[in-house]
């Protein structure tokens, strides 16, 4: 076991986090002001250009993130915090939709916990042996 791989799996995780919040959110508040009284319609765009790019950035950024430290094998951590981090924005998606609007901390504490666990379950493929193998 490779704990110094659980830390930059969580490091790497809340910095892509902050990231796609961030991406999230600046693209339904764009939305937001495209929006007029005669049609909610006119916002549709700009909040599915803000939800698909959130969700492509966030396997994109936990990837090319371990991969700047050095860490390989990475498939476990960004897969299953890419299809987590779907299945946050889908659930709070009305959280993040008003203004001054954010996802709650608590799951976003969650996410990233998650992303350090499964930071690690590559490396038990390696033997410990570090990031330069395979």
């Amino acid at each position: 076991m490779r704990p110094l791989r659980h830390v930059k799996a969580a490091v790497i995780t809340a910095l892509a986090t902050a990231a796609c919040h961030t991406v999230l959110a600046t693209g339904f508040s764009r939305a937001r002001a495209q929006e007029t009284a005669e049609s909610s319609w006119a916002a549709l765009p700009g909040m599915a250009a803000g939800f698909l790019l959130s969700c492509a950035l966030m396997p994109l950024l936990l990837w090319a993130g371990m991969r700047l430290l050095g860490e390989r094998r990475t498939f476990p951590l960004f897969l299953g915090c890419g299809a987590l981090w779907v299945l946050l924005v889908l659930l709070y998606v009305d959280d993040v939709d008003r203004p001054s609007g954010h996802m709650p901390v608590l799951a976003l504490v969650l996410f990233v916990a998650a992303g350090a666990l499964l930071g690690g379950a590559g490396a038990a493929r390696d033997g410990g042996r570090g990031a330069g193998n395979g």
